[in-house]
């Protein structure tokens, strides 16, 4: 699915860890919502944490390197893959995705990944999502095959739904897509994937709509950073920019991190010195949320010690990021 979420690449190098420390697992959920660039920093930043599946990690850093055509970096990536565990099925499916993307056969390497599990729909799915990424059209046959299976081993799972759902995105079904992603997350409550991608389907045909289930989706899944930042994206791309500042308020609370659209959401927000305030302190040497305490007027009601924190931040600021 090529969904547009018109996200300036967030500031990941510079954030703190919070009570939502973004780990590998928050790089495969990037991935998944098409954030290639976030999810490789996250992957790369923890692919040494105690806490990371490495065979799981290097699978997906495979996969973005795919996506962006960069066919020998991902052919290193499964075999590292296999490397670090090779009873991980999903390297040998990457393996067979470089062999599709060669015009090879990858028939044995998905056999052999099928026989190290059994009746795995997500392992089905992926398997599915490998041939339609090839040639959707060639290989009509085999994602079916692929669904009908996992259909029969569980008829309501969420991977086989999330990805029917970006089949109906590619071709602007909205309304199908977003069935498919209401089933998914319907029968798993946890999946942010299928809540975030609802979302955005529903988006281009009801705005209003998709904000007001964003909200509702918060309360369900309240720890999950994602959707604060969907919620905040949306309400910003709706022209709503007073309350996508509070809401990416939201999100640099429970993640440290800013990005050039919530400077220009909250530079455009009177009330936004508080938050801005507040980014300082989790990125003090941060160009962009300097440059937008630079750039928001004071008020008479600023205290002396904000007007001071502006002056120093301007006298240690270079003249580029002053000054435009």
């Amino acid at each position: 699915m090529k969904a547009r979420f018109f996200i300036a690449a967030l500031l990941l190098a510079g954030a703190s860890l919070s009570s939502f420390a973004q780990g590998y697992k928050d790089g495969i959920e990037f991935y998944k919502i098409d954030d290639m660039d976030n999810a490789k920093v996250l992957l790369m930043r923890n692919l040494d944490d105690a806490q990371t599946d490495k065979a799981e990690a290097y699978y997906y850093l495979g996969q973005i390197a795919l996506r962006q055509n960069n066919v020998s970096e991902a052919a290193s990536y499964f075999d590292k893959g296999l490397a670090a565990n090779p009873n991980n099925p999903y390297n040998l499916i990457g393996q067979a995705a470089v062999a599709l993307k060669n015009g090879g056969n990858a028939s044995d390497m998905i056999s052999k990944a099928r026989k190290m599990v059994k009746k795995d729909c997500a392992l089905e799915t992926e398997i599915a999502r490998v041939y339609y990424n090839a040639d959707p059209v060639k290989y009509a046959k085999e994602i079916e095959k692929c669904i009908k299976q996992a259909r029969k081993w569980n008829v309501t799972d969420p991977t086989v739904s999330n990805f029917e759902g970006d089949r109906y995105a590619d071709q602007r079904q909205w309304g199908d897509a977003a069935g498919c992603y209401e089933s998914a997350f319907t029968s798993d409550a946890d999946n942010v994937e299928a809540y975030v991608k609802y979302a955005d389907a529903y988006f281009n045909v009801n705005p209003t709509y998709a904000i007001e289930r964003l909200r509702e989706i918060i309360g369900k899944v309240p720890n999950s950073a994602l959707v604060q930042r969907q919620l905040a994206e949306k309400l910003y791309e709706n022209g709503d920019l007073a309350n996508a500042a509070k809401q990416y308020g939201s999100y640099i609370n429970s993640t440290k991190n800013t990005s050039r659209r919530m400077r220009r959401a909250i530079a455009n927000c009177s009330s936004s010195r508080a938050t801005t305030t507040s980014a300082m302190k989790w990125q003090p040497n941060c160009a962009t949320v300097s440059r937008l305490l630079m750039t928001t007027p004071l008020s008479p009601s600023d205290s002396v010690s904000t007007r001071s924190q502006q002056a120093s931040v301007g006298k240690r600021l270079p003249r580029s990021v002053t000054s435009s």
